[in-house]
């Protein structure tokens, strides 16, 4: 609006009808009719980017809108509630437009201009851009030792390395009689070894970082940790790049974000918390990729739903053999009926069930897992049940 002396005067009539096409989750472009008129004197224009004003204005604006995300760079504290807000995303926008007048179609300049944005937005509907446009390679390699290669990064999780039968059982945990791994390694320990940067999500236990992982992985490869405590562990060992998660960390342009886990039932922490220890998940975030949620050596609790609220991941790894301690109910780590919890909570997501029969103490098999996606009716395209050296693209 123009000549407007006081804000309560600018009340211009007007008709709009929009069309607006999703070109991915923060892009639009949209075509808008509209018909307006001015009053008491004043001018109005269809388009903050058209210069023309005038009584009354009809015509269309096609344009396009992107919306940016910014992260606020700390937390915020209140007294009194909650302890912390999650990072806030604060969104921005773009907007690029060309409006068209009743006159200016009449133009035969802006009749190829307003052809050519028809064409636009037709090749747009007929080819949608998909929201993810980079590859995410996961690699099941024994027991909790995974790879996730990320945006042309490979980061190697929880790495247990050792021949089979290697290491006596957990002590207080089923089958403990029985010596870990149960399997060997299903590559070459050169090939296993083989990446970028590695993810401890805690130390405490040979089955996520063991003898061969100390003596096998180079001294300088950075190391990703949840705590001092174990970062200092591992220095000990001759490693010189350890970096501890205390908040969001950028490697080589990917975001790693630690989440919370609890190792057990609340009775479990309470009587064995020191033998079970503290844990710990990683997400895995970059424009253009999908989110990874690794929840690591935990079981469903009110940390995993609050990091599922948080990232809505698009790939969720959870550990999921059903571990056991001796005179407890459940479990120390989810199980199939976790797999269903999780398929409910990210609807779109797909879910991936690792650390399988690899450790005395895991007491449900592949094989009870697959039985259970069918017995639930979940789609076996959204729930899988890697193998031993099996890989998936997403």
């Amino acid at each position: 609006m123009r000549n407007v002396l006081r804000a309560d005067e600018a009340d211009p009539r007007m008709v709009v009808v929009s069309l607006r096409h999703a070109l991915s989750r923060r892009t639009d472009l949209y075509v808008t009719a509209a018909d307006a008129k001015a009053q008491h004197g004043q001018k109005v224009s269809i388009s903050r980017d058209d210069p023309g004003f005038a009584d009354t204005q009809r015509g269309l604006v096609v344009g396009m809108q992107h919306r940016f995300q910014a992260l606020a760079e700390t937390r915020r504290h209140l007294a009194g509630s909650a302890p912390h807000f999650p990072l806030m995303m604060q969104p921005r926008f773009h907007n690029r437009a060309i409006a068209f007048t009743r006159k200016d179609i009449m133009n035969i300049q802006n009749r190829l201009r307003l052809a050519a944005c028809a064409i636009l937005l037709a090749g747009c509907a007929a080819t949608p851009v998909p929201a993810h446009t980079g590859d995410v390679r996961f690699t099941q390699i024994r027991g909790a030792a995974i790879k996730v290669e990320y945006a042309g990064t490979t980061f190697l999780v929880d790495p247990m390395l050792a021949p089979k039968g290697a290491y006596p059982g957990f002590p207080g945990t089923v089958n403990s009689q029985l010596r870990n791994p149960l399997v060997d390694l299903p590559v070459p320990l050169s090939e296993a070894i083989r990446a970028d940067a590695v993810i401890v999500t805690h130390a405490q236990h040979y089955d996520h970082w063991d003898d061969e992982a100390r003596r096998s992985l180079p001294k300088d490869i950075p190391i990703f940790v949840q705590s001092e405590e174990d970062a200092d562990s591992i220095r000990k060992d001759g490693f010189k790049d350890v970096r501890v998660l205390a908040g969001p960390v950028d490697f080589r342009g990917t975001m790693l974000n630690r989440t919370e886990g609890q190792h057990g039932s609340d009775a479990m922490v309470a009587g064995r918390g020191k033998r079970l220890g503290k844990v710990s998940g990683v997400v895995f975030q970059r424009p253009g990729y999908k989110t990874v949620y690794v929840a690591g050596d935990t079981t469903w609790n009110r940390f995993v739903e609050e990091a599922v609220a948080r990232y809505r991941p698009d790939v969720m790894i959870l550990n999921a053999c059903y571990g056991r301690l001796v005179g407890y109910d459940g479990s120390f780590i989810m199980g199939k009926e976790d797999l269903y919890r999780a398929y409910q909570a990210l609807p779109d997501a797909t879910i991936v069930a690792s650390h399988m029969e690899s450790l005395a103490h895991c007491t449900q098999t592949r094989q009870d897992l697959r039985d259970y996606i069918g017995a639930t009716g979940m789609a076996p395209g959204r729930v899988l049940v890697p193998r031993d050296g099996e890989s998936y693209r997403f």
